[in-house]
């Protein structure tokens, strides 16, 4: 393995977890191959609920198997879970938090994007689960929130102060957009 694999975001492939030595290389990252049947390509931050639920539906991930490298998982440990096994967790109901940039990018060929960043804890624009739509909406209401009393004061004429608002909105909006076109 010589070439830096992808994230599902496209970009080089972060580290998941050192602490518990994962990955399908035991590398610490979730690398794969040909040879990688079970496709360890989601890295989770297991939870207890999604540690359990695995063990009841036949994927003990909590017992030790060191004749294997495999320590068992406890609840907050950084681990590459096989991605059909994340994939049936979440439809489950049981889908645990998961990084996306260190997540690789053949896990899009079972789950897509759009289902992976409701449980994904590395996006800095994510708040509340909502979606990008109703944030953008939010902030430019913020944003109006914050100008408008200045606006009042400031501009005391009706016709300014439309003026004045509508170039404000336009402003915002094309920075709202801006931000939305490079995530």
């Amino acid at each position: 393995m010589s070439k830096k694999q992808k994230n599902v975001l496209g970009e080089d492939l972060e580290e998941c977890s050192l602490d518990q030595l994962t990955g399908w290389y035991r590398d610490g990252c979730c690398n794969t191959d040909e040879n990688d049947h079970g496709l360890h390509t989601v890295c989770a931050k297991v939870s207890t609920e999604f540690l359990e639920w695995c063990k009841e539906a036949g994927n003990d991930l909590i017992t030790p198997h060191p004749e294997f490298g495999f320590p068992g998982l406890k609840d907050g440990d950084g681990w590459c879970v096989c991605a059909t096994w994340y994939a049936r967790a979440v439809e489950a109901g049981k889908g645990c938090p998961i990084f996306l940039k260190r997540t690789h990018q053949n896990t899009l060929n079972i789950l897509p994007i759009e289902t992976l960043k409701k449980f994904a804890i590395d996006l800095s624009y994510k708040i509340f689960n909502m979606s990008d739509e109703i944030l953008s909406v939010i902030y430019l209401l913020l944003v109006l929130a914050l100008v408008l009393p200045g606006f009042l004061y400031a501009n005391k004429n009706k016709k300014i102060f439309l003026k004045n608002l509508i170039i404000w909105i336009g402003i915002v909006g094309a920075i709202v957009v801006l931000i939305n076109f490079f995530k």
